[in-house]
């Protein structure tokens, strides 16, 4: 086989001869590399509108998923602001009439988070909050709106769990369970 090589300015022609039949190798532009350019089928007029604004179009991530988690407890966005209320709304009911009223609201709601948190009593707030006996207060949850300080030990007991050991099952004017953890104006807060 006989090869013949020519330099052209910047193109390398590489030629074989073949029993006669002349094939042409490569043709490749010193320095760069040839692709070939692959032909793209017809694109309708409203398929290249589709394209051009997918191509326009910033790309947008989904907003995550918010998830509280309360040591046991797991909600979701929605449920999350229900709670908030719900729990705002029976700490200024629960402590209206309490002298210290920011540390008895900080123990109730730490009671309502253990106590959904036990076994001895169900597993939601709603459930907690609503189970007969528990809070008279919620016949009149809407009576009046709860201050700021009742909205933030609110979202913070969801946010970060109860501040109260978490045998502290119960708040009333009165002493029960197997002995006293706190005292704040008229409300005992006892253990189980």
């Amino acid at each position: 086989m006989k090869r013949i090589k020519g330099i052209v300015p910047e193109l390398v022609l590489t030629v074989a001869l073949v029993v006669g039949t002349v094939v042409v190798l490569t043709g490749v532009l010193i320095g760069t590399t040839y692709e070939p350019e692959v032909a793209k089928p017809p694109v309708s007029t409203a398929q290249a509108e589709v394209q051009q604004v997918q191509e326009a179009a910033p790309e947008v991530e989904p907003e995550p998923e918010l998830i509280y988690e309360v040591d046991e407890i797991v909600m979701r966005e929605p449920e999350y602001y229900e709670a908030l209320e719900l729990l705002a709304r029976v700490l200024h009911r629960e402590n209206s009439n309490e002298i210290d009223g920011e540390e008895a609201t900080w123990n109730t709601a730490s009671v309502i988070i253990n106590r959904i948190n036990s076994s001895k009593y169900p597993n939601t707030l709603e459930d907690v909050i609503y189970q007969p006996g528990q809070y008279e207060c919620i016949n009149s949850l809407y009576k009046e709106e709860p201050t700021d300080i009742e909205w933030e030990v609110a979202a913070e007991v969801l946010n970060s769990g109860s501040i109260l050991p978490s045998d502290v099952l119960y708040a009333a004017e009165f002493r029960q369970g197997s002995g006293v953890y706190d005292k704040v104006g008229k409300t005992y807060y006892c253990y189980e």
